[in-house]
């Protein structure tokens, strides 16, 4: 990056060209909407507005997490038409070092380029791609995370940046922008740490559910059962009753008195023997429901609640792509109302 030209001395000088006055509102708008928790600072430089510095926090939640990342933006003489170019100057093990990395907003793709998107558009974009795969890009890495934790340790415990490029000037402008991300640090990480855990609970709660509502279903399928059960000693109840009762149709046979009073009570005690047995038979519990593993049904409630998981983030970026598409259509009515303005006066 050192050996890039930048602007020309005509596109710098031209103070209304299209390039500097939407670069100078940019100025504007970062300075009024600067707050003590934003997650990354970005200025120019004193001698050239088409060359700026700055510095990003790491994304919560990952290796980068407490990182302070510096770099540069140079702004081409057509900006916004045009996209920038973007460089990392501290190492973090997904971008390389002093080296225009490739991204859908940079100038390696300037089809993708939208002139609505701002500089601070383009470091949210830039936090969100350092947890993504690099994929072979130009200027990306794919370090161990073990290796970007310990540089994100060490990018934050640096009294400050050591930088090679650029004046005097510009090497005080790292310094001061780094002393301010390590005064808003702590504040930060709060507020990033508190929303992912609000997003953690809202995650259990739904695994949480998930969970009691199975059990629900498995309570009725096992009230069921016993029902079921239940209700199968009275049918076979009833029909050992129908199989003992003689049939109105067929004559009681004809026996001698002797004979009958000497066979009664053997009848008598095997009747009784029936009843016996029958009344234990109808006594006995039912047969218990082999309950489903709770192992098993909460790694599928905990897979479930992954899934969902996974989900919601995938939700989250499209909503910040739509957020990034209703600005940009925003910023195009106010280029081209400034335009027109410009052209009337």
């Amino acid at each position: 990056m050192s050996d890039d030209p930048g602007p020309s001395n005509a596109a710098r000088a031209n103070a209304n060209s299209p390039s500097v006055k939407r670069i100078l509102r940019e100025i504007r708008e970062l300075a009024e909407s600067a707050r003590e928790d934003e997650t990354f600072v970005a200025e120019p430089s004193e001698d050239d507005i088409f060359d700026w510095h700055f510095a990003l926090f790491g994304p919560p939640g990952t290796p980068f997490e407490r990182g302070i990342y510096h770099g540069r933006i140079v702004l081409p003489p057509e900006y916004p038409f045009k996209p920038p170019s973007f460089v990392l100057l501290t190492p973090n093990g997904r971008f390389e070092t002093n080296t225009k990395i490739c991204l859908s907003i940079s100038q390696h793709h300037p089809k993708q380029w939208q002139p609505s998107w701002s500089i601070r558009a383009a470091l949210t974009a830039i936090r969100a791609f350092f947890p993504t795969p690099p994929e072979g890009a130009v200027g990306s890495l794919d370090w161990s995370d073990d290796v970007r934790r310990e540089l994100a340790e060490r990018s934050w415990r640096a009294r400050e940046p050591t930088f090679t490029h650029g004046n005097e000037a510009r090497r005080a402008l790292s310094a001061s922008v780094h002393d301010r991300m390590l005064e808003r640090m702590e504040r930060v990480m709060r507020k990033e740490l508190g929303n992912e855990a609000r997003e953690d609970a809202e995650r259990s709660d739904e695994a949480e559910t998930a969970v009691r509502e199975a059990d629900a279903r498995e309570e009725d399928g096992n009230a069921e059962a016993r029902d079921d059960d239940a209700n199968a000693p009275e049918t076979s109840r009833a029909a050992n009753d129908a199989s003992e009762s003689p049939s109105l149709a067929t004559p009681a046979p004809v026996v001698d008195v002797d004979e009958t009073i000497e066979t009664q009570p053997t009848r008598d005690g095997e009747r009784d023997d029936v009843d016996v047995a029958r009344g234990d038979e109808d006594e006995d519990p039912p047969r218990p429901v082999t309950p489903v593993d709770a192992t098993e049904r909460r790694a599928r409630v905990a897979a479930r609640a992954e899934e969902l998981a996974k989900t919601k983030r995938q939700l989250d970026v499209t909503a910040w792509s739509l957020v990034a598409a209703i600005v940009a259509i925003l910023v195009k009515r106010v280029i081209v109302h400034s335009i027109i303005v410009a052209l009337e006066s």
